[in-house]
């Protein structure tokens, strides 16, 4: 996907009140935000619009040219925010606002032209890199929008290179994306104002596994090498104190704040059933070091016994392997589901 002013404005042009704006009259109010004499605005510069011109900007057929070219004079941003305000989201179905936003983020997600080629520009008018801005957890509707419109418009963005993506914009590309994040955002309509309940959970997630050494714990412990069980006696107290406090930790913080209402979203569940296979790997890992622990008694050796205690110690470490390898999966799945680029568990 690539961000540029045909996919950005086919993004809202989706979202628009269709029975009480047109479609050129939408988009001639969107340009003329930036470029009151801009030529997308009709030969007159009116509300109505260059129909066919809107056309092919919206489909990424042709560059946006500014009326004035380099010497364009350009509004600030905060009256460009004001404007959008005014002109431009009483025509957008306000319940459609939460999914703007968050299509928006998708796009820029996947547009690695971003890093490769406008790092700096994107910076420039969004006050952070890419990942810094995916980052985030709350979106003033007016002030993101408005921040996309100047660096489509005149970030020198190509809008061609949209060609081939705006094709799969439509209502339900919107409604898609939006269906991945079902009960993970609060949208505020008082303040214009989107919360990533999603970002936030994770954020406070990434912090525990840090603060509680727990990242370590499961990247420098693997299950099935004697080592590290040598390793895990003189720990054991420790880790499990750790695990113990992590756990604590994330039901005070993330699992009664962020309680389902009116039910779970993804990244809630993950974190959930996160901290479920962490205690039962911390569990077999205890009974392990246990096992281990135990020697055979009596005046004469119990084979009989050992083999016993030795099939345990096989079974609890195959059942260890197997909450190690679900900790790890479970991760991966939470970092998928993000915006923003986490890096591997290893």
């Amino acid at each position: 996907m690539r961000l540029c002013f045909g996919t950005f404005a086919s993004i809202l042009n989706c979202c628009r009140q269709e029975n009480i704006i047109t479609q050129a009259s939408f988009i001639s109010k969107l340009v003329g935000i930036v470029d009151s004499k801009s030529r997308y605005r009709g030969y007159d510069h009116s509300l109505s619009g260059d129909g066919p011109s809107i056309k092919k900007l919206l489909s990424c057929e042709i560059n946006f040219v500014l009326s004035g070219g380099k010497d364009t004079k350009i509004p600030c941003q905060d009256t460009i925010i004001k404007n959008f305000q005014a002109n431009i989201v009483p025509y957008i179905d306000e319940d459609k606002n939460a999914g703007i936003i968050i299509s928006l983020l998708s796009i820029i997600q996947n547009d690695d032209s971003i890093d490769l080629e406008k790092r700096e520009t994107f910076k420039k008018y969004f006050g952070f890199d890419k990942q810094q801005l995916l980052h985030q957890s709350k979106f003033i509707f007016s002030d993101f929008l408005s921040r996309i419109l100047l660096y489509t418009i005149c970030g020198k963005i190509d809008n061609r290179i949209g060609k081939e993506y705006v094709k799969l914009i439509n209502k339900n590309y919107i409604s898609d994306i939006i269906h991945l994040y079902n009960y993970e955002y609060q949208w505020n309509q008082s303040t214009q104002t989107l919360t990533l309940s999603f970002v936030e959970m994770f954020n406070i997630f990434s912090i525990a596994l840090r603060d509680y050494s727990i990242k370590y714990f499961i990247t420098e412990f693997t299950p099935l090498i004697s080592a590290d069980l040598l390793w895990t006696r003189t720990h054991n107290r420790e880790l499990m104190t750790q695990c113990r406090n992590f756990c604590e930790f994330i039901n005070a913080n993330i699992i009664i704040p962020f309680g389902p209402d009116p039910k779970p979203g993804i990244t809630y569940t993950k974190i959930h059933q996160f901290t479920e296979a962490l205690v039962r790997y911390a569990s077999d890992l205890s009974m392990s070091y246990s096992l281990e622990c135990i020697t055979p008694r009596g005046d004469i050796f119990n084979v009989f016994s050992f083999e016993k205690q030795e099939n345990s110690i096989k079974y609890n470490l195959m059942q260890m392997e197997k909450s190690h390898k679900e900790l790890i999966t479970i991760y991966q799945e939470l970092c998928d589901h993000m915006f923003f680029s986490v890096g591997p568990l290893f």
